[in-house]
């Protein structure tokens, strides 16, 4: 199976602990089967176990290269190479799915306003839930190139401080997400409000860090952290899709 095809299959996951289907309809890979008498909730990327998502001992953002090291032949070579990006141009890909998803928020959302103002709410007070939404947005675009910048970088301390970040923005980002998905229905409109700016801005300063360190890296190491070769695998238009992608800052990318 292609990359390709195996992206096009995605809005389906069988859940792990038994064989019920899972459907994707919006952008949160934090997933809860619907089986009552399983609901085991799993990571939409690797099936794996939500709750070890985050901790110190398992990212779901790097890549395991075992293979790598291990690989002798130019057949192994080539095969781990595969594997490697096939890790990261999934993970791009996902993001880019979860964006074209969320953009079914923005029209929620202004509907959630409507009925808040209908409940005395003024439009001014409300519109922290569109910045709630240009936040995630704005971040699924950062987290989706994250991972083409992460496939050219050589394994060294300063890759690891950017996984980690890379880790950090991930968690925080699907957080969101699964905040605007699940609690727009909420009545308490008070604590609506408190947890939904709360976690945007803790979304969007993790958003800095990352890019902060990027930035900095770069300068610092003039570009020798970057793999000086091209791609075993080159992908076919990766950037080619029609996602009505938000507007990123590109001020702290400028090197």
């Amino acid at each position: 199976m292609t990359a390709r095809q195996q992206t096009t299959s995605w809005p389906t996951r069988r859940s792990v602990r038994n064989a019920r289907v899972s459907s994707r309809r919006m952008g949160c890979n934090h997933m809860t089967c619907k089986n009552l008498n399983c609901c085991n909730e799993f990571c939409w990327i690797c099936l794996g176990p939500w709750s070890e998502h985050g901790s110190g001992y398992y990212s779901c953002n790097r890549f395991n290269d075992e293979q790598s090291t291990k690989a002798r032949t130019s057949q192994e070579q080539s095969r781990a190479e595969l594997a490697r990006y096939l890790h990261y141009y999934n993970r791009f890909a996902n993001h880019r799915l979860s964006l074209s998803l969320e953009n079914k928020l923005v029209a929620e959302v202004n509907l959630k306003i409507v009925h808040m103002q209908s409940q005395g709410v003024t439009w001014t007070d409300a519109q922290y839930l569109l910045k709630a939404v240009d936040v995630l947005r704005e971040c699924r675009m950062i987290m989706m190139y994250s991972y083409a910048f992460a496939y050219y970088l050589q394994k060294n301390n300063s890759s690891e401080i950017f996984e980690a970040n890379q880790n950090n923005l991930e968690m925080a980002t699907e957080k969101l997400s699964h905040l605007l998905e699940n609690k727009l229905d909420n009545v308490d409109l008070t604590k609506l409000k408190q947890e939904i700016q709360d976690c945007y801005r803790y979304v969007d300063s993790r958003k800095i860090s990352m890019l902060g360190h990027c930035k900095e890296d770069i300068r610092r190491m003039n570009g020798l952290s970057l793999r000086m070769c091209q791609p075993t695998v080159t992908p076919k238009n990766p950037h080619k899709h029609e996602v009505n992608e938000p507007i990123v800052d590109t001020d702290i990318y400028d090197i």
